[in-house]
């Protein structure tokens, strides 16, 4: 029996889980360019289409799964907020790290695929100018895989089920993020004005919500628990809790600026075209996990 009666994850179970991670979210990406090769080989952009595309679509499912597994825990574990515990964290905690190092390498190609004068630079040169361009992003993901994954599973004594649930749940904008960077890549941005606006709206306000909002939420949560003030909890948990979620907000309250930018220059295009036309706007590049 792998996950043992008092729902830890066993060494075994847990390295299982990494490995069919590792398998699973290439091997989706892969199906995925497969099907966009097969419907887009007309189009003189088709490799480009293909790779972000591809990558978009993994992004969303992996952000359900996520969702899911943090949605499943909150329900479970809402008696006790710090001690309740649900398999599911940390099995999906195994079984998802491992998309963050994958998701890494999809952006990389798709870079390569959008960046003309790269196609033909050798991996080195591609990574490079990456890495010079997209620090931030690979900063992010490699932050969580190193960092927050492993305290989530080794460092955290059984506690937060909950919080970790809340903190899954933040993918729930991730879905909008991915189908609007899509509707820009396939041009639908201009086909279906009226879905592409839906889409940002929704983006803002799940983004909003489930991001920016999720943390003075837990907070609050927790002190009303414990019979705190919101302002008191910071001072009454543990140091690595405060700077994780520090820093993790600081990178949503800066994404969010980004749409809040694009949105105002999608709002400033729709004024001034004339009626009937459709909208063109470059968006936020950028991926949230």
């Amino acid at each position: 029996m792998y996950v043992n009666d008092d729902i830890h994850i066993s060494i075994k179970m847990g390295l299982l889980l990494a490995g069919v991670g590792t398998a699973f979210f290439p091997l989706v990406y892969f199906s995925f360019r497969q099907l966009l090769k097969q419907r887009t080989a007309h189009l003189a952009n088709s490799a480009e289409i293909v790779s972000v595309v591809a990558m978009r679509l993994t992004s969303i499912l992996q952000a359900l799964m996520s969702s899911f597994a943090g949605f499943v825990a909150i329900c479970y574990c809402n008696t006790d907020l710090v001690h309740d515990r649900h398999w599911i964290i940390n099995a999906y905690t195994h079984f998802g790290l491992p998309y963050m190092l994958y998701d890494i390498l999809a952006m990389c190609e798709a870079f390569r695929q959008e960046s003309k004068h790269l196609l033909q630079s050798s991996p080195v040169t591609v990574a490079v100018e990456f890495i010079r361009v997209h620090w931030l992003m690979i900063f992010h993901h490699l932050g969580l895989a190193c960092i927050c994954l492993p305290i989530i599973l080794f460092y955290r004594n059984d506690k937060g089920d909950f919080f970790i649930g809340c903190m899954f749940m933040t993918e729930v904008s991730t879905p909008f993020v991915s189908m609007r960077a899509i509707m820009r890549k396939v041009k639908w941005d201009n086909k279906f004005p009226n879905l592409y606006l839906f889409v940002s709206v929704m983006l803002l306000t799940t983004f909003f919500v489930f991001r920016i909002m999720n943390f003075p939420f837990m907070y609050w949560l927790y002190g009303r628990t414990v019979g705190l003030s919101v302002w008191q909890v910071p001072g009454r948990i543990a140091l690595k809790c405060n700077v994780i979620s520090g820093l993790i907000f600081l990178f949503q309250c800066y994404w969010f600026l980004l749409i809040l930018q694009a949105g105002g220059r999608m709002l400033t295009k729709m004024s001034n075209k004339p009626s009937g036309q459709g909208l063109e706007t470059n968006g936020v590049a950028h991926k949230s996990h």
